[in-house]
Order: structure tokens, then C-alpha cells, then sequence
């Protein structure tokens, strides 16, 4: 869980203005949802905040992994989501109106910047007035495009790690009773109750597709001497010495009747060599979810570095690294950083992705408009004037294959190694079948 405070609504209230607060985050169709406040006869910060709180409390998009809560003029908004989490909060052009995000407060981890430093995400319209806040980029081109990416110096890092579940027999003649309360995101409560019978046997499931068989069980024995509180603790303590269960990087903590199962999770570092002119700076870890900006000015030769800690990496932890190149932009640093994490196996072996573009939302139109997470400004938007020229000429049916930044550099680099000659062997149908192999977006 995140709480973000937004703090606070200020200035003065203007009938019709509207204030906004824009939720972004993967979970989310399209990435993002906005909620609005208009202000109405009488109100002043706190009804404005209590309205806009009460919009996005009453949206089911955002209402099951969001709650807003309000003390006066101020918005804190508890966040439950595996994904990052991002926020943007606006006003129309002419309110009177304000509204400014605060920090972000994880509760049990370790506070840092996220969301709401101007250099880590802006709003790409907004640059000219030099406003921050996570925002949709809108652009145009010189001729219609069916596909496009914007890219950015913010490294998104998304950990889909494998899902651990956990269970106590279905039959038992045990006069103690384990009860299994309300999972989430690896963790979860057990609560032990009963009347303490010597020589009863106890037992708590672990599933994992990890696992040997994908679960493991433990047992304890109810000895003399017990009591419901005893077996609570002695069970969380068979759990987090198992070693099978500690290679998940999962523990247990005893909580008078109560058993807290949860993994550890997974946290970054960064480190730069010796007189880096560049920079790193890490966004809110948000279960294994974080935002990494790139900035500070290339310099080829120097490096990166990642390190990813989980408890179930070989050594605990894996870094990666990437050596600035002469030419390199903070875009492209964050991209070598993406690439490095998305092929390092390890990495992959947790659920580790990255990434530092974000596709763009169009429909063959001179307009579009993606939603990345944006601290510097460059775009890239793909012209297919090629399919434009051929359907005056021939059938021609489109297939739109989904694909990553990654499978399209390793398609595009197969095609420009090949001999411009063709012949009947060796013609456009099988290049782009081997392209698209090469690409993994095709298996044999």
C-alpha cells in the first residue's frame, strides 16, 4: 500500500471552475482515468476537496485499487495496486483554483521521490508554463500513422514475480484450528484457535510453481505446554527456516494468535562510475513496480548500474549496466538501461520487465496521443506510407502484430543485414518471416 498526500487545495473558489486529479497506471484501461470536481455557490478548499475526493471515490474504474480520504483542504489517496502508480492533478486553464501534489509515503518501505518532482514527469503541453505532474502527451504529423512510440528518460521497471498462495488442509481432527484470512499479493494472515490437544498435528500449504511439485507443506506437532499463542509463533517459525520457502524469499512473523506470511520483496539501487556526469534517480518502490529517471548530461564511457535485491536471485541480488555511448541523449541511456534488464535471465526469472516508451493511441489519423511517464520531451512516430502506396495497387490486408521496443530493434537489425538482392528462395515473404522469427514475435 502507497499514500499519496496531495496537499493542498488552495486559492480561491470560482463557481464552474474544475479541478482534476488523473490516475495513471497499467491496471487501468488506456493507462488512465480522470476525476473531476466543479466548484460550486459557497464552496471553499475543503468542499472542493471533498468533492473531488468523493468523484473518485465513486469511480468503480479506479475506486477498487484507490481511496481518497480528506482532513480539510487535504486529499491522501491510499494506493493498492503490484503496478506504478502515478497522478496528475489539474485545474482548467483560468481557475483560481489550486491544487499540489505532495510525496509519497509507502507504509513499511522506504519513502522516496515519486511523481511529484518536476524533472521526473511533466506534462508535455504543459512544459511552457514549466508545470509538472505525470501527463498524456498530444501531437501531430505530416501524414497519417497507424502505429508510433513515445520515448522517454524515465526507465519503468514492472515486476510480475510468480504467484505464491497458501492453504491449510481441508480435513483435520485436530481440536486447534488454523484460519486462513485474506491473501494478497504474496501475503497473507492465518489465525490459530481452538483448545490445545498434545500430539495434534498442524499444517500450513505453501503453492508455488517454484517449488518441487509446486507446493510445500510443513507440520507442527502440538507439544505440552503449548498454548494457542506458542503454536502461532512456533508454526511462523518452521515456515521461515524451511529452505525451500526461504528461496522464495518468504518469512513469518507471529503476531499473538496470528501468522503473517509475506515475501520480502524485491528493491533497487543505483550507482554511477567514478565522475558520472549523468544521474539516476529511483522512483517509490511499489512491490518490485518502480520508475527509474535517467538525467545529467552523457559522457561515452562512463556507466549505469541497476541492482535488483531479491532473495530469490542467485546471491540475493543482480545488476546490470549500461555504458554510455558517444552521441547517447538521457532517451537513449534509459533505453540501454531497459534493454539490459529485459535480457538479463535472472531478472527474467522473477518477473522483471522495462521499459522507457509508451505506445501512442491512434487510429490512422495525423493526430495522436500516448500516455508514458515523461520527464524529457522526444517522440518517435512510425510513418507507414509503403502500405499507403500499395492498397491503390492490390489487395491488401492488414495485420497489426503487438510487439515490444526490443523485438522491433532485433526485426529491424535482421532486415538491414540482408543483401539487397532478391531472388525466388529468398524474396520479401520470407525475409519477413525470418524477421519476425528472429524477433520472437513468430516460433518455429
Amino acid at each position: 500500500m502507497t499514500v499519496f498526500s496531495i496537499t493542498p487545495v488552495g486559492g480561491t473558489a470560482t463557481v464552474g471552475d474544475v479541478v482534476t486529479l488523473s490516475v495513471y497506471d497499467a491496471t487501468l484501461s488506456g493507462g488512465l482515468v480522470s476525476d473531476s470536481y466543479t466548484v460550486v455557490s459557497g464552496d471553499d478548499s475543503t468542499a472542493i476537496a471533498t468533492g473531488l475526493a468523493n468523484a473518485i471515490n465513486s469511480d468503480s474504474a479506479v475506486n477498487w485499487f484507490v481511496f481518497a480520504a480528506t482532513s480539510g483542504p487535504n486529499i491522501t489517496l491510499f494506493t493498492f495496486s503490484q503496478n506504478s502508480t502515478s497522478y496528475r492533478a489539474h485545474t482548467n486553464s483560468t481557475a483560481t483554483e489550486t491544487i499540489l501534489l505532495g510525496t509519497n509515503t509507502p507504509i513499511g518501505g522506504t519513502s522516496g521521490f515519486f511523481g511529484s518532482t518536476l524533472f521526473q514527469y511533466n506534462n508535455v503541453n504543459e512544459l511552457i508554463a514549466i508545470s509538472g505532474g505525470g501527463g498524456q502527451l498530444s501531437a501531430t504529423t505530416s501524414k497519417p500513422v497507424k502505429s508510433g512510440t513515445v520515448g522517454t528518460n524515465t526507465v519503468n521497471i514492472q515486476q510480475t514475480p510468480i504467484k505464491t498462495t497458501y492453504g491449510v488442509p481441508e480435513y483435520s481432527s485436530a481440536t486447534e484450528v488454523i484460519t486462513l484470512g485474506q491473501q494478497r499479493n504474496g501475503s497473507a494472515f492465518l489465525a490459530v484457535s481452538g483448545t490445545i490437544t498434545v500430539g495434534d498435528v498442524l499444517s500450513i500449504i505453501v503453492f508455488n510453481s517454484s517449488l518441487s511439485g509446486g507446493q510445500k507443506q510443513i507440520f507442527y506437532t502440538v507439544m505440552s505446554g503449548d498454548s494457542i499463542n506458542s503454536i502461532a509463533s512456533s508454526m511462523a517459525a518452521i515456515v521461515t527456516a524451511d529452505p525451500d520457502i526461504a528461496a522464495l524469499g518468504i518469512s513469518a512473523v507471529p503476531i499473538s494468535q496470528l501468522i503473517y506470511i509475506t515475501p520480502t520483496g524485491t528493491t533497487y539501487s543505483s550507482t554511477m562510475s567514478a565522475g558520472a556526469t549523468e544521474t539516476i534517480m529511483l522512483g517509490f518502490n511499489n512491490s518490485g513496480n518502480i520508475s527509474v529517471n535517467v538525467g545529467g548530461s552523457a559522457t561515452a564511457g562512463d556507466t549505469l548500474t541497476i541492482t535488483t535485491t531479491n532473495a530469490a536471485l542467485s546471491g540475493g541480488s543482480e545488476s546490470v549496466t549500461y555504458t554510455v555511448l558517444s552521441g547517447d541523449t538521457t532517451v537513449s541511456m534509459a533505453e540501454g538501461l531497459a534493454a539490459a534488464i529485459n535480457a538479463d535471465t535472472a531478472l527474467e526469472g522473477i518477473g522483471l520487465t522495462a521499459t522507457n516508451s509508451s505506445p501512442a493511441i491512434m487510429n490512422w489519423s495525423q493526430a495522436f496521443s500516448a500516455n508514458p511517464m515523461l520527464s524529457a520531451f522526444e517522440s518517435i512516430a512510425s510513418v507507414i506510407d509503403y502500405l499507403q502506396s500499395q492498397v491503390s495497387r492490390r489487395n491488401t490486408m492488414i495485420i497489426i502484430l503487438p510487439t515490444s521496443p526490443t523485438q522491433e530493434k532485433q526485426m529491424m537489425s535482421f532486415l538491414q543485414d540482408q543483401n539487397p538482392e532478391i531472388n525466388p528462395c529468398d524474396n520479401c515473404s520470407t525475409r519477413i518471416r525470418d524477421a519476425l522469427l528472429k524477433g520472437k514475435v513468430l516460433h518455429n
